[in-house]
């Protein structure tokens, strides 16, 4: 007891850190820090274009087995009002519909049956042109025409492309609709040769 209190000043110090190990700590928190945030910024990205692409996969499904299931045409178009179709926007990123195309002359009125809103970010989702995927009553996909079901056959697989506005590599998927209505996810980069005319995600 009495050395202790001897020599005050030592005990004291040997309770402390030096400024070498406080430099030390802050510099491996850094390292940390440094490797921790592009990870998971790269997951809370991809997390949030696969919500969209399932969003966009689901629609294309339901389109599909409600043309099968009420035997007429159904079709997933991009709509800005979310209550028709909007021909002229080739971005799906500013919502979609999913409405019936009634044969002409039935009488019958288009009836919107889901509605999507426009994606909350700045993720791109590009059709190559195509504003709208049609579904006949078999289940074959094609795109809108004048023709009295409104249907025209596809020429060539639908590819609607997602992506970050940075395009991060290893972020992003493609979905392919073929012409006989199935609906596939690429990942980047990955090709999908059972279509009759492959296709490569890019």
């Amino acid at each position: 007891m009495y050395a202790m209190l001897k020599n005050p000043i030592r005990a004291a110090r040997s309770l402390g850190f030096t400024i070498v190990e406080l430099l030390i700590v802050v510099s491996i928190g850094a390292i940390l820090v440094s490797i921790a945030v592009p990870s998971y910024q790269w997951t809370t990205t991809n997390y949030r274009i696969s919500t969209e692409v399932n969003g966009l996969v689901g629609d294309l499904q339901y389109a599909r087995s409600e043309a099968i299931r009420q035997g007429m045409t159904v079709q997933m178009c991009i709509s800005t009002d979310g209550a028709t179709c909007s021909a002229a926007a080739i971005s799906w990123t500013v919502g979609h519909i999913v409405i019936t195309s009634p044969i002409a002359g039935s009488g019958q009125l288009p009836t919107v049956m889901r509605v999507q809103a426009a994606f909350t970010g700045t993720d791109t989702a590009n059709g190559g042109g195509v504003a709208a995927v049609v579904f006949n009553r078999d289940g074959f996909a094609g795109v809108p025409s004048a023709t009295w079901n409104g249907f025209s056959s596809l020429a060539a697989p639908v590819v609607i492309t997602v992506h970050d506005a940075n395009d991060t590599p290893g972020v992003g998927s493609c979905i392919v609709i073929n012409q006989i209505g199935q609906i596939a996810v690429l990942a980047k980069g990955a090709s999908n040769t059972t279509n009759p005319i492959p296709v490569t995600c890019t």
